[in-house]
């Protein structure tokens, strides 16, 4: 049998559409920690990617179109821009990741931490009880 321990546990949130796994993240400019944004993010473990509001990089000192260029496709099947940039993820309780992430060069719903997120960290939902528990990965 399988155990895995978690040191981090939350709630989910709702946020008017429903209670949804959702973790306060800031977003931290890689070359200058100064420049920083809080952003609610949904974990996704549909999306390869995380995507991101396209405001956000320019809010943290970076330019968008400096980005390398990537498609998403929606849930309903259309493509749709975006750009990938390197910043880092932080939260208080988990640490500091490096990751390149997606942003938006359209007007998603929402904010998203997709499979390139949770490959860093050890994640376990119990839906039924609207929680979610998380293990960085060392």
């Amino acid at each position: 049998m399988l155990t895995v321990t978690y040191t981090s546990s939350f709630m989910y949130r709702d946020h008017g559409n429903g209670p949804f796994p959702t973790l306060q993240v800031e977003i931290v400019n890689a070359a200058d920690p100064s420049l920083r944004v809080n952003v609610d993010a949904y974990l996704d473990t549909g999306a390869s990617r995380s995507v991101f509001f396209g405001w956000i990089p320019e809010a943290i000192g970076l330019n968008i179109l400096d980005g390398q260029p990537l498609s998403y496709v929606n849930n309903m099947g259309q493509s749709e821009d975006g750009r990938i940039l390197s910043v880092i993820i932080n939260h208080p309780d988990l640490g500091e990741f490096p990751i390149d992430i997606g942003f938006a060069m359209w007007n998603p719903s929402r904010s998203l931490l997709g499979r390139d997120f949770l490959n860093l960290i050890q994640v376990g939902f119990r839906e039924s009880q609207f929680e979610f528990h998380i293990e960085a990965s060392p």
